[in-house]
């Protein structure tokens, strides 16, 4: 078949997820996903087993990466708010392609490129933590994180979005208060729990889990966010 990119699905058949994208090449490039971040890059080291793949659509009219996105984004939009929804690992709910080499230029030239770093990166940073958009989900980042906080180094101490007090309860009648996001973080929850609950107002936990402070969940549980 003569095609010039597509628009894939990838699955998480372990925590039932989804991950749409699109990639300007052949599906022998080895190519798997740029989307969902970091955690997402984790899991197809860590457990790539876990992961099913499927293309949606071809672009087998234009060699133009541009015509490739506009396809990504077809399927996008029919998952209005895909990145609030928490069956999919997307980060955005805009088009943006896979590495490809153009789309890698095109992003140092005009500074959005993470290798660029330094004071871009923590605009980015910023940005993303404003959008509720930031990702802290791997154990080896929420470490980091939480060592940052204790050595009053962390970027979110400087963040007004992050010292908002809120009170969270779980339906099974506990409740927890803390004056900002680091304070969370610091007991146990992960930060992209507080941003869904900041975003959504509700969490479930899928699969039962223990946060620091043995702080413990079972599956069906249910956290509900109040702004104070």
């Amino acid at each position: 078949m003569n095609y010039f990119g597509y628009v894939y699905i990838w699955y998480d058949t372990k925590y039932r997820k989804f991950i749409i994208g699109s990639h300007h090449g052949k599906i022998e490039d080895r190519y798997t996903t740029s989307t969902g971040g970091i955690h997402v890059r984790n899991i197809f080291k860590s457990r790539p087993q876990t992961m099913k793949f499927r293309v949606l659509e071809y672009n087998k009219d234009i060699d133009d990466v541009r015509a490739t996105q506009k396809l990504e984004q077809k399927w996008l939009n029919m998952r209005p708010d895909i990145k609030n929804n928490l069956r999919y690992y997307n980060m955005t709910n805009q088009a943006g392609g896979g590495f490809d080499r153009e789309i890698q230029l095109n992003r140092i030239r005009n500074g959005t490129h993470h290798f660029l770093g330094g004071a871009i990166q923590r605009e980015s940073n910023k940005r993303r933590v404003k959008e509720k958009r930031h990702n802290f989900t791997s154990e080896h980042a929420k470490k980091c994180a939480i060592a940052r906080v204790t050595s009053n180094t962390h970027h979110f101490l400087q963040s007004n979005f992050n010292k908002k007090p809120f009170r969270l309860k779980c339906s099974d009648g506990r409740i927890w208060q803390f004056d900002s996001k680091v304070d969370a973080v610091c007991s146990g929850f992960t930060a992209s729990i507080i941003d869904k609950l900041r975003a959504l107002g509700t969490f479930t936990y899928l699969k039962g889990t223990t946060c620091k402070k043995q702080i413990k969940f079972k599956p069906g549980d249910v956290l509900y966010y109040t702004a104070l």
